[in-house]
Formats: C-alpha cells, structure tokens, sequence
C-alpha cells in the first residue's frame, strides 16, 4: 500500500466510506459542469477537492465504460469481441468492485441507478447481486434501473422486488431519495463503512428535465467549438459518410435543443448533490468520506458534422468530468495525469479502504488498472515515477450496419432529418499517449467482424497540441512519413491485447 499520510488517516480514523456519483453521458469538453449550470457540484466538491484534468475511459458508450469500471478490465479482456459491444458482463457480474468491497473489506453496499444496459439481466424477480447475499445484506440496498431512457414511470429492482415508479415519480428524484435514505441509515455513529455507488440516467437522451426545471434559463446554443459543423473529411465512414454533412438546420436545431435540455436535467442532479453534502455533513461522516463525481464517458454536439452522441476516438468523447474530494485531499487542487478511470477506481476504493489485495475474489483474474491513491495527496506534484504517459481506448461497435437519429424522434424539433451516429464499422482501437514531448492519439479502424491488426482499414492520428479538437488526420494525404505512421501502430498493437501488468 502506498505509505503516505493518506494511509495513516485510515489508521486513525478507520475504513473510510464512499459516495460514487456516476452520470451518463457528461461533456466536460462543452463545459456543462460549469458554476452556472451545476452550482453544487462546483462549491461542494470541485472547490473541496481534487479535478483530474486528463481522466479518460476505456470505451466511450455506456455498457463497455460501465462494465469495465465494475470489473476494473479493460473491455477486450471482457471478451466484447465474442459477446458484442457491453462485453461478457454476465461472467463478471458477481465479481465487482462492490463485491470487494463488501466481502474482502466488510464495507455495506447501497447501488441505485444505471448498472449495464442489459437490463433483463439482472431485472428478474428474486435477482440480487452477490454483495446483498452477505452478512452486511440487511443493511445494504438494491434499487437498480430496468429501462433505459425512461424518466417518469420507470421500472426498478427494489431489492429483489420488480417495482414501477408512479407517472409524476421522476427518475433523478427517486434515485436521489432512495441514496438519501440509505445514507441516514448508515451514518449512524457506530456503523460499518459504506459505499454507495448511485448512476444516474441524467443527462442521457431523452434529456426530459424534472417539470419544476422545465423552464429553467439555460443557453439557447450547444457551444460552437472550432470543429463545430467541420472537419469530418479526414474521418472514417461513419462520419465521412457522404450523407449528412454538412448538419442541416433540423440537425442543427436538435442539437442546441438536446444540449438545453442536458443542462436542465443536470440541475435535479446537483440538487442531490447538494443534498447528500448536507447530510453527511449533519451526520459528522463528511470527514471520513471520499465523493467520487465521474461520468461513463463523454459527448459531443455537432463536431465533425455528427448531431449528438459519442463512441468516437477523441477527447471529446473519451475525457471525462472526474473530481475527488475526501480525507487528505487538497482543496481546489488539479492533476494532469492520464487516468484510466475505469480500470483505476476499483483499485483506488480497495487501497483506501485499508485492504488492496481483497478484490478480485477470483484470484486468477487479474485487473488491469492500478491504485490513483499517490495523486490523490499530492496532486500537483511530480507524476509518481513510472505513471502511465499512455493509455488504451477501444470500441468493439454495434452489431446492426448503422444508427440514424432524428431530433424529432425525441421531441426535439419538428424536423424529419436524421444524423448516422454509429455503426458497426465504428471499430476501433486507439493509443492516447500524454507525456513531456507528445500529447497525441492513433486509432485504428477495422470492418465489423474482423481483429487484429491486419484487419486495419483506416488510420487517424492526431497532433493534440497543436489541434485540440482532431481536425486534421495526419495519416491522410502525406502529411508524416509513412515510416512514422508504422511506429505508432506498432506501438498501439504492441499493448492492444495487453492484461493486467503489462497495460500502460
């Protein structure tokens, strides 16, 4: 374990809790976490804690984020090659970071919201996962989300019980209760550590707002960043498609629509946020426990042409909203390190909660990502020695040949112009590499099916510094030697199959 004032804290004060608040589809390229819109998140956690300024995912789109997150393995280690884009999740299920926790740390679970989106899974009557079977079971709780895109009248597991929430029942509100209940419970002086891990729904399409912030003043535009509407010409076929761009007016209005919208249903989380603050403030359990604020991924809105959505290579996409604030941790401190934050927050929660080698409860399969305990105290020193200056991103695709979207489709415009988001040539592995002389990413497309390097037919690479929003593809055209191009797929191969110690 790292040796540092970080672990005598734990000495002193014992096992610490933690509040794990996941949102889906968060931006932080387009500034949605901005003071202005979540006000709560910014004075309660932001300006307490630490921001991880270069915090990435393994896969940009719900499932595969999540499920790496749970596992703490990267998604080819999941084998989402042969159990398509969510990945083996169903193999793993009951060995997640919430199991270690509660079996090799004797934490009490709360988990509420968004799991994976492979709903019938664990949205049977009589399911709970393994965490809730324990000695600690009674005091835990289950309340997971059955339905994707649903905000009022949603279905929910109830610890074992199929429930459905009344139509005026908004989703945010009923997750955000049922962790308040939870956390009046076990704040009680003489309780066992708890995390609470709660997912929301929010800002995810359909975006529907809680009807008192339906109104709610917020920009009429989504931001028109320098590649806002342009530079769709170097990219692979599902954004060079020769169809939809550049964004007609339809596609154009929907997107500042469903950006207006993000930011409205935002505002019911930072209530909650707010809310949870208070009360362990009130209860006197702030001090010893760490809030975790990330999403699964990110999002943009109109760059390169595309309307909406994700599961693209670029930072826009993969770079994430990850603050920390907890025992220890400076105030309004910042990290550039690259964090693989998937893989990187079950081995953090094990290490501060005092047990490191508790979890995986199956000791033959190794994780693939390490401890952010040593950024977490001196956040703006020196990177620890040997920390990652690369990371490895992927995307297995859909099955299905493609994804239109219509604003219209979700209430947005009247328009019938639709926008291809996705597909099943949206495959793809990529080398984010971020050190003292480069700050840089390849990817590697490949047709539906296929794997390995040779099955490569297409290549972006991109010059980070000096093109922050991937405009221009240097493996098109000439633009670097060919001999250039050879070593950074080399260099990405050499680590794209990678496990355990051997990952970047």
């Amino acid at each position: 374990m790292h040796k540092s004032f970080l672990s005598l804290l734990i000495t002193v004060l014992g096992a610490p809790n933690f509040l794990l608040i996941e949102v889906d589809d968060l931006d932080v390229g387009l500034g949605s976490t901005s003071p202005l819109y979540m006000p709560f998140l910014s004075n309660y956690i932001i300006k307490e804690g630490l921001t991880f300024t270069s915090a990435h995912v393994t896969s940009p789109i719900c499932c595969p984020s999540r499920t790496s997150m749970f596992s703490g393995r990267y998604p080819h280690n999941l084998d989402d090659d042969a159990s398509d884009w969510c990945g083996n999740f169903t193999s793993q299920r009951e060995d997640t970071i919430l199991v270690g926790l509660s079996e090799g740390a004797n934490y009490v679970v709360a988990q509420h919201g968004k799991w994976y989106n492979q709903e019938d899974t664990f949205c049977t009557p009589g399911y709970v996962p393994q965490w809730k079977k324990g000695p600690l079971g009674e005091a835990s709780d289950l309340y997971l989300l059955c339905q994707e895109g649903v905000y009022f009248g949603n279905l929910f597991n109830n610890n074992g019980v199929l429930e459905r929430g009344g139509p005026r029942d908004y989703m945010t509100s009923l997750l955000g209760n049922r962790s308040l209940d939870f956390l009046r419970n076990a704040t009680v002086a003489g309780s066992p550590p708890w995390v609470n891990y709660i997912g929301f729904h929010a800002p995810h399409l359909p975006a529907t707002p809680a009807p008192w912030y339906a109104e709610a003043p917020v920009p009429s535009m989504a931001p028109r960043t320098p590649a806002w509407n342009k530079g769709w010409e170097d990219k692979h076929f599902v954004i060079n498609n020769g169809v939809d761009k550049p964004m007609s007016l339809g596609l154009i209005n929907g997107s500042d629509q469903l950006h207006a919208q993000r930011l409205r249903t935002l505002k019911s989380v930072d209530d909650y946020i707010r809310d949870a603050v208070t009360l362990l403030e009130a209860s006197g359990a702030l001090d010893s426990t760490y809030i975790f604020f990330l999403s699964d991924h990110g999002y943009h809105l109109g760059q390169h042409g595309l309307w909406c959505e994700k599961a693209m290579p670029y930072d826009l996409d993969t770079r994430i909203p990850f603050y920390v604030k907890g025992p220890g941790i400076p105030p309004g401190s910042t990290s550039d390190a690259l964090v693989a934050m998937n893989v990187d927050l079950g081995p953090t929660l094990l290490e501060l909660a005092g047990t490191p080698n508790a979890w995986p409860l199956n000791k033959g399969i190794q994780r693939d990502g390490v401890s952010l305990t040593p950024l977490l105290e001196t956040p703006s020193a020196p990177h620890p020695p040997g920390w990652r200056t690369q990371m490895l991103i992927e995307f297995v695709g859909w099955t299905t040949p493609y994804e239109w979207l219509s604003p219209r489709q979700f209430q947005l415009t009247q328009s019938n112009d639709t926008g291809l988001i996705n597909g099943a040539s949206n495959r793809w592995v990529a080398l984010r590499t971020r050190n003292a002389t480069h700050n840089s990413l390849i990817a590697d497309f490949r047709p539906p099916g296929s794997e390995g390097k040779v099955s490569t037919n297409w290549t972006e690479i991109y010059d980070v510094n000096t093109d922050l929003e991937f405009i221009v593809n240097l493996a098109v055209d000439g633009r670097i030697p060919q001999s250039v191009i050879d070593t950074m797929r080399e260099e990405l191969w050499a680590v794209a199959e990678c496990r355990g110690g051997s990952c970047p």
